[in-house]
């Protein structure tokens, strides 16, 4: 060479060096005396091509999930692990909703092998990982062969900044209302479904009248097997005080809190109303010789209260039961119903006619209501007369006889008195005296033929 030294240079392929990264070389030299000798050197070669580098996040939480109380914080402080040929002191950048967080390797102690741990910790701001949850991070590393590369990984976070949760009350008793049976139950049944993130185990608390009663959520049969509850509560707590209450409280995996509540409202009903009532079977309520001879007579009358179309009455005459419906009548709800007049003038001269109907309303409440009707039978007229001792004299001047008389059964004022005198009839009517005594008498006579006045 330049100073004189003798050396040299020989190409070699570069695969056999790197399939084999070692190598030999040989001299033969040849003296003047004509003595041989040879001479040989041994070089390993290190190859180095690429740089050993990684990078991770770690989970920013626990359970990597930021709640509604970890939002509200200012700064989330993001670590990782770095592994390679860097060294503490190097730099790495985080980007978070395209935001660069700048920090450095950090030596993190050493693991059970006496290997050093590398990381790093670097806060960020909350609400760019709430805007994009995306952390990315990056490190370049150049080794000292000169090789280069970049390190980066991905991690995602979750957000869930609220609980989900629900509750519901079902409809009590079937109706929402406690009817008369539903009120001599002790206790009366409370249940409802839950939703959302409530779970198994947890506690519906439920109100009534003051009272806090607690069920516990599990699946339900009348869910078909989907979470809700179910309790007893005191029928006499819920008459008092119809107003129930059902609130739940409860923590979701990501430590998110909520408590959601229900209410619903009952009603009592402890009885239904009806009546039912029995018209007057003729415009007299008496059945006469006439309306005897008929081979029936028809019944009617209204119904009130919780009676309703449809519904059966029942009418009992002479130990005999008639049965008709109930439908409107021209003045609101009633029924007609055909019975044998038989049976009914059977029952002596003052039958009695039994109508019962029963009633239920909404609620469930039933109620039985009667009534009687007592019929008059009336199949022939009695009358009498008489004319008073006495009272056949002739007037003043002897012109004409005049006279009075009583007349008794069934006779009423305006009845029509035939009295015959001399081969004539003449007629006048029933009056009332002054002490309302049915009377006649013979000075106020009629000509039947003619109209007019006639006397005796």
């Amino acid at each position: 060479d330049s100073s004189g030294h003798l050396v040299w240079t020989k190409e070699v392929s570069t695969h056999d060096l790197m399939a084999d990264p070692s190598f030999t070389a040989t001299v033969t030299v040849t003296d003047e005396a004509n003595n041989r000798a040879s001479a040989e050197a041994k070089q390993d070669i290190v190859v180095d091509t690429k740089v050993e580098a990684t990078i991770s996040v770690d989970n920013v939480t626990a359970d990597n999930t930021l709640n509604g109380e970890e939002l509200k914080h200012g700064y989330t402080l993001v670590s990782g692990k770095v592994t390679g040929e860097m060294q503490p002191g190097d730099p790495l950048t985080l980007t978070v909703n395209k935001h660069t967080y700048n920090g450095v390797v950090e030596n993190l102690g050493v693991d059970d092998q006496g290997k050093v741990i590398m990381g790093y910790h670097i806060p960020v701001v909350t609400t760019d990982i709430q805007a994009n949850p995306n952390i990315h991070a990056s490190i370049d590393v150049t080794d000292t062969a000169k090789n280069h590369t970049v390190a980066t990984a991905d991690h995602n976070v979750g957000i869930d900044d609220h609980a989900e949760a629900s509750v519901t009350i079902n409809i009590v008793s079937g109706d929402d209302v406690l009817n008369g049976l539903d009120q001599q139950s002790p206790n009366t049944t409370i249940n409802g479904r839950v939703g959302g993130e409530v779970t198994d185990g947890d506690i519906v608390d439920v109100t009534v009248d003051g009272v806090v009663y607690h069920a516990t959520v599990g699946p339900q049969t009348f869910l078909g097997g989907g979470l809700g509850y179910t309790l007893e509560v005191p029928t006499q707590g819920l008459v008092h005080n119809p107003h129930i209450t059902a609130t739940i409280s409860m923590d979701d995996a990501a430590g998110n809190t909520a408590t959601v509540g229900a209410t619903r409202d009952v009603s009592s009903d402890d009885h239904a109303s009806a009546t039912v009532t029995i018209d007057r079977v003729t415009d007299d309520n008496t059945i006469n010789n006439a309306e005897a001879h008929l081979p029936h007579t028809t019944i009617t009358g209204h119904v009130t209260g919780d009676v309703h179309l449809g519904d059966v009455v029942d009418l009992t005459v002479n130990g005999q039961h008639y049965y008709g419906a109930v439908s409107n009548q021209s003045n609101g709800l009633g029924y007609s119903i055909d019975v044998s007049t038989d049976d009914l003038i059977s029952g002596g001269s003052k039958p009695v006619i039994h109508a019962e109907v029963t009633g239920s309303d909404a609620a469930g409440n039933t109620i039985r209501a009667d009534f009687d009707r007592v019929v008059n039978v009336d199949t022939r007229a009695d009358a009498e007369i008489h004319i008073t001792p006495g009272s056949l004299e002739l007037n003043s001047s002897h012109d004409f006889w005049i006279m009075e008389g009583t007349v008794g059964g069934d006779a009423k004022e305006g009845d029509l008195i035939e009295i015959t005198a001399g081969g004539k009839t003449y007629n006048t009517h029933v009056i009332k005296d002054n002490l309302g005594h049915l009377v006649f008498n013979g000075d106020h006579l009629i000509d039947p033929t003619t109209g007019g006045k006639a006397y005796i």
